[in-house]
């Protein structure tokens, strides 16, 4: 690879990252969009038209991922009161997944998959130091260095009245912050975002950049690996638990590793002491977050827009009553306790009621289509954090990064084996 196409590949992977739900790309989405076709067209044609080979698995999901983006913009321009802000997203919809499928046809994608690792990375490593100035400067948050309040620039807010930090925070040395935490319950902390609007959205890039880690070969992974988990318990986020817990598990359980040579490999006393405090205060830990989730106004909250959103369902099922309608309107927002909810911001079910039953379909055969065709057993940890999340959690259903996934092909990843000495004297010892 030339170094004017690794050049090209780290901004395209960069204006990747920058598309909404980054802060960026919720001030400036289509500017991204731009840049990011631009980019595209020049990494596609730098390279001969003979190397972009289309097989079938590849344009059938593509195929997909576009019928659904039709599907919005003619109903979204038929049934929604919002119909500026359905052209701006359907064009993004359809549009930057066939560039995505080509670039992914030339480049490669082993390399962007180290990008997007890196970036996030360096990310977390900032977030270590603002971190460790936290404890040095007192546990005080409000001691901490502050570059910008971000509110001012996106010139919207928000701000959740009776919950501390809601506001965007650059901090030094480049940590984004919204919301607070309870670090182990005894110290009330900073929430990490990293680049994206808030520490839920950040953790499906964090997580997912972890176990890319396990698909490249990557120098002082271990170091990086450290970083991201950093990354990912400082966003304070339940589901990244979650999927943090359910993604590693299912790509240990899922691949061609024997689990008892994992077993082996990890039994002796100093690991097992490391694990057993790290499973213990973790296992503490969500389970103090996911039961005062549930008991506090923000779980009842969640309830209450699930109900709200499938009560509007019920009104107009199959179409729905319009992509993005009533978007461009004042939100309505409802109080419960402390909390103002948007009542359709809130998983995919939140948005059911948008594009109907119809699109909620075209929409699981996007997801159906890319993990039967592009990927394997293996590489099946890769998809957990991000369904989950657009399930339950955030309303990232048509987010880029979404679609980068669903194309990525990932039919013939291997999870390195970072124990590979250990493995192969125990296959050495079973063959004997």
């Amino acid at each position: 690879m030339s170094a004017q196409q690794k050049i090209l590949l780290t901004i395209w992977t960069t204006l990747l990252v920058l598309f909404r739900p980054s802060v960026f790309g919720l001030l400036a989405n289509p500017i991204v969009f731009l840049f990011f076709m631009i980019v595209s067209a020049l990494i596609v044609y730098s390279r001969p038209m003979s190397v972009i080979k289309v097989n079938r698995n590849n344009f059938l999901a593509l195929a997909t991922i576009v019928i659904f983006g039709v599907y919005v913009l003619l109903q979204g321009l038929l049934l929604s009161s919002s119909k500026i802000t359905v052209i701006k997203s359907a064009i993004i919809v359809i549009f930057t997944p066939i560039a995505i499928f080509y670039v992914l046809r030339v480049a490669n994608k082993y390399f962007i998959m180290k990008i997007f690792i890196y970036i996030h990375a360096i990310l977390c490593a900032s977030n270590l130091v603002t971190f460790l100035l936290f404890f040095l400067l007192g546990g005080n948050v409000d001691n901490l260095p502050v570059i910008l309040n971000l509110e001012d620039i996106l010139g919207i807010s928000i701000y959740q009245e009776g919950y501390p930090l809601s506001v965007h925070l650059l901090m030094f040395p480049f940590t984004l912050s919204w919301g607070a935490g309870n670090f182990l319950f005894i110290v009330e902390t900073y929430r990490f975002s990293a680049i994206y609007t808030e520490p839920g959205l950040a953790q499906l890039y964090l997580i997912t950049a972890f176990l890319f880690t396990y698909f490249t070969p990557l120098k002082r992974v271990k170091i990086i690996r450290f970083l991201l988990i950093t990354g990912v318990l400082a966003t304070f986020s339940t589901i990244s638990y979650i999927n943090l817990l359910l993604g590693y598990a299912t790509m240990r359980i899922l691949s061609n590793l024997e689990i008892r040579q994992i077993i082996k490999a990890w039994f002796n006393p100093f690991r097992l002491i490391f694990l057993s405090i790290f499973f213990a205060i973790g296992g503490y830990y969500a389970y103090g977050k996911v039961i005062s989730k549930l008991e506090t106004e923000s779980g009842a909250a969640r309830l209450y827009s699930y109900q709200t959103a499938l009560d509007k369902l019920r009104s107009s099922p199959i179409l729905g009553q319009g992509y993005y309608n009533d978007f461009d309107q004042e939100q309505q927002l409802v109080t419960v306790g402390k909390w103002k909810v948007s009542e359709q911001f809130i998983g995919l079910v939140g948005v059911s009621y948008q594009i109907g039953l119809f699109g909620i379909g075209l929409y699981l055969l996007c997801w159906g289509a890319g993990i039967r065709l592009l990927a394997n057993r293996e590489s099946l940890c890769i998809y957990i954090p991000a369904f989950i999340t657009l399930l339950i959690a955030q309303p990232n259903y048509n987010d880029v990064f979404i679609f980068f996934l669903l194309l990525l092909n990932t039919s013939q990843f291997k999870v390195i084996n970072t124990e590979k000495k250990v493995t192969q004297k125990t296959l050495l010892s079973t063959h004997q």
